[in-house]
């Protein structure tokens, strides 16, 4: 099935012109239990040239200002290297959110729903973790707009990802994060020329073709996909076409991946 498109979030509810003061909203991911040491993460800040434009969609401190929702939905698995279709989840799972002061919130997963009370609203970020820690599909998070809507919550293939680092030239660690990202304007068309630097790391590939990745390349290209392989750092910087930058922090922990649909 084709994956459905969340909500637009403007890079993790904060886009800001040049010379605002930066933020860290949301806050961080929740811990995953069964990864091994994380880093520190936090949220995004921009800056650069000309009028950025404005937006936060959360409201006051924290994720959502204070406010709640019960978050019901499902769990799929990316399943294709365009990162566009995905099979249902049908095996057990623990569903991770936070609340408006950062708690960490968790329900089980049962191979068709879940459901956890008390999730801040806005953008918030959520972690699904497989119960079979021999299952081919990596702990994954990702950031989810809270609003009235079920959700569903996408979980990253490793046999996907090991492709793309074949091809690349590389071998996934499992001691290391993987990161894919795909960058969309208000309107949900991909961006070109958005390039990705981060000093941890391992390779920085960027799409072309349907369904392809290369380090040759330097930017976005059609689809508008960062793929960033055997990550260590929680900082990433995102630059645009017109010398906007964007600090994007996720959380890096080894055997983890985090897929971020950000819109600019």
């Amino acid at each position: 099935m084709s994956l459905p498109r969340p909500l637009p979030i403007a890079l993790c509810a904060a886009l800001f012109v040049a010379c605002s003061t930066s933020t860290n909203k949301p806050g961080p991911p929740p811990e995953c239990p069964s990864c091994q040491s994380a880093t520190t993460i936090g949220g995004v800040e921009s800056s650069g040239g000309g009028v950025g434009g404005g937006s936060n969609g959360t409201g006051g401190e924290g994720q959502g200002g204070g406010e709640t929702a019960t978050v019901s939905g499902n769990v799929v698995v990316i399943n294709s290297p365009a990162f566009d279709t995905a099979a249902a989840y049908a095996k057990a799972a623990v569903v991770y959110g936070e609340d408006p002061s950062g708690k960490e919130l968790s329900q089980p997963y049962n191979g068709t729903s879940f459901s956890i009370d008390g999730v801040a609203t806005g953008d918030t970020w959520f972690l699904v973790e497989p119960n079979d820690t021999t299952d081919t599909a990596f702990p994954t998070y990702s950031l989810q707009r809270v609003a009235d809507d079920k959700l569903t919550l996408p979980l990253l293939d490793e046999q996907v990802l090991s492709e793309i680092a074949l091809d690349a030239g590389v071998t996934l660690s499992s001691s290391q994060a993987q990161v894919v990202i795909r960058v969309t304007d208000s309107k949900n068309n991909p961006l070109e020329g958005i390039t990705a630097a981060s000093a941890g790391a391992g390779l920085i590939l960027y799409d072309f073709g349907p369904a392809s990745y290369s380090v040759q390349n330097k930017a976005t290209a059609d689809r508008g996909m960062i793929v960033i392989l055997n990550q260590t750092s929680a900082s990433i910087t995102l630059t645009d076409t017109a010398a906007h930058v964007y600090h994007v922090d996720v959380r890096a922990e080894a055997g983890s991946a985090t897929f971020l649909d950000l819109t600019l």
